[in-house]
């Protein structure tokens, strides 16, 4: 898609848009910006949080082990798990801008983690010759930053980013319509209150209108943002050549100068930021990597601390003790439905990035669509889907199919834009080398597609995962019209908990969430972090 293009749909929107609800459309400007701001509020928060926190574990061994299981825990809590604290804290302690605060801190909590992986993982694909060289030369501190560090970031933040903007769209819905116990939301003024305000009055005309706001939105952040942005990965890959294309259109430009800016100023205190990046321990001579032991006290202590503050939980709330047993019997079925999610959703993205990964014709035709459909939130628009799916399918059967649907809009994208970046950077002597030996395609992709694709694939799975623990909110329980259908899960107790404004039930149900989650962490995914290394490029 092109500016023309964009503009064309932009129009059409407009026209229908005034023809539908005539007036109405003069209050989408303001709409739009506060949302937006609310969005690049977030993201900004997330940038300076993944950064910071993303290069200090990946210089520290000890530090990785202690935080990895915590913020994949994190990563992993459902929006509504952080309701109490932004109702009860964050809202109750700031009357004037408490929901404001609130909302931004939902859509961090939606955003973040996408970009702070990818800089952990973009942290341990630095090559191993290349930490050599600069320990030989003796190239630390300002220059190691500059030079070798953030280089190895760019690509890997630019589509974490996307990614974790896509996150925010997703659940911008519940970070605008703020819904907790019996009391009314909090409705902050923007896109995603609108649609929901619509969306629960069944008034489908302003939905779909608002909905195609939304995706303007996302096609303008495409379009005019991240694609400029990537255009110039290729400046920043191992196996670039020293002049590479680039359209250096408005935008590039003015981030080139900020960049020199920021370089300038810290040339200028070039002494203390060499003691601030001793400090945070970043040199060629630190460099943390994933533990292989399946199990390590530190996490065994975790376990305990988790299992004993559940029967804390418990024995204060006066549940009955059957919630003992009900939970993880709701956990399994959840991690079912995720499993059968995360099959598809491997299957479809890995066809997808092997076939297209590295065509830039259809990928620049792909990528907005891709963008636009991981951007739309679910809370409102599955009601809609579901309604087809049930009169198709039936209530028994159309419950589960739609679930698994709804935790894979949670999961694929994760995956698919991790995969597309894996592809895009291998480098292109490597696909010369095959053609000279004339391997097959299938032999090429065996040989030397799938196995660059590894680490990138990890990295997604845990995100992907992290998304559907997200999703489950949205998965099991769904509202259309006067009807509630649902279906037993750990993400159900969660919403039911919620809307009845149970903390202790919330807090019971994102403690075994995370129990399960440590465990997983554990067993599958420090062991894949580790195996990961030996596939780095």
């Amino acid at each position: 898609m092109d500016s023309r293009t964009f503009f064309i749909f932009l129009a059409i929107v407009v026209v229908l848009g005034f023809y539908f609800i005539g007036n109405e459309m003069f209050d989408f400007p303001l709409l739009i910006s506060k949302t937006f701001f609310r969005m690049l509020a977030a993201y900004v928060l997330s940038l300076i949080f993944s950064l910071s926190l993303g290069l200090i574990m990946s210089q520290n061994k000890k530090l990785f082990v202690v935080l990895f299981p915590i913020l994949d825990v994190l990563q992993s809590v459902p929006i509504l798990g952080f309701l109490p604290f932004a109702v009860l804290f964050i809202i109750h302690s700031f009357p004037v801008v408490g929901a404001e605060i609130a909302t931004i801190f939902l859509i961090f909590t939606s955003m973040t983690w996408a970009i702070l992986f990818n800089v952990i993982e973009g942290m341990r694909s630095i090559p191993s010759d290349l930490r050599d060289a600069s320990k030989l030369n003796g190239i630390s501190g300002f220059n190691y930053l500059f030079h070798v560090v953030l280089p190895a970031l760019y690509a890997p933040v630019i589509s974490g980013s996307i990614t974790g903007w896509g996150g925010g769209w997703y659940f911008l819905v519940a970070g605008e319509y703020i819904s907790f116990g019996k009391d009314p939301p909090y409705v902050l003024e923007g896109v995603g209150s609108y649609i929901a305000q619509h969306t629960y009055s069944g008034d489908l005309i302003h939905f779909f209108i608002a909905l195609s706001i939304l995706a303007l939105m996302v096609l303008f952040m495409n379009l005019f943002f991240w694609r400029p942005l990537l255009s110039r990965v290729s400046r920043y890959l191992y196996s670039a050549p020293a002049v590479s294309s680039v359209d250096y259109n408005k935008l590039i430009r003015f981030f080139d100068s900020l960049y020199a800016r920021f370089r300038a100023f810290c040339l200028k205190h070039l002494l203390f930021l060499d003691r601030v990046l001793l400090f945070m321990n970043i040199s060629p001579f630190s460099h943390a990597t994933p533990d292989q032991k399946p199990l390590i006290p530190y996490d065994l202590f975790l376990i305990i601390g988790v299992l004993l503050s559940i029967f804390l939980v418990f024995s204060v709330s006066g549940k009955p003790i059957s919630i003992l047993y009900e939970l993880p019997i709701s956990l399994i079925l959840t991690f079912l439905r995720m499993g059968l999610a995360f099959l598809i959703a491997s299957i479809w993205t890995l066809t997808v990035a092997v076939l297209i990964g590295r065509n830039k014709r259809i990928l620049d035709l792909l990528m907005p669509i891709f963008d636009v459909c991981q951007s739309l939130p679910a809370i409102a628009i599955f009601p809609i889907i579901f309604v087809f799916v049930i009169k198709l399918l039936g209530v028994q059967v159309g419950i589960q199919v739609a679930s698994v649907l709804l935790l894979l809009t949670g999961m694929q994208w994760y995956l698919l834009f991790n995969l597309i970046r894996a592809v895009s950077s291998i480098p292109q002597e490597f696909f010369e080398v095959s053609s000279v030996l004339s391997l097959s395609f299938w032999a090429r992709t065996r040989n030397l597609i799938l196995p660059a694709l590894i680490p990138a694939f990890i990295i997604g799975s845990i995100q992907a995962f992290g998304g559907g623990w997200n999703a489950t909110i949205v998965s099991e329980y769904i509202s259309s019209g006067t009807s509630t259908y649902y279906t037993d899960g750990i993400g159900y107790r969660l919403v039911v908990s919620a809307v009845n404004g149970d903390v202790s039930g919330i807090i019971l149900a994102i403690l075994v969430m995370v129990l399960a989650i440590i465990i997983i962490n554990n067993l599958i995914w420090k062991k894949a972090l580790a195996k990961a290394e030996l596939y780095k490029l």
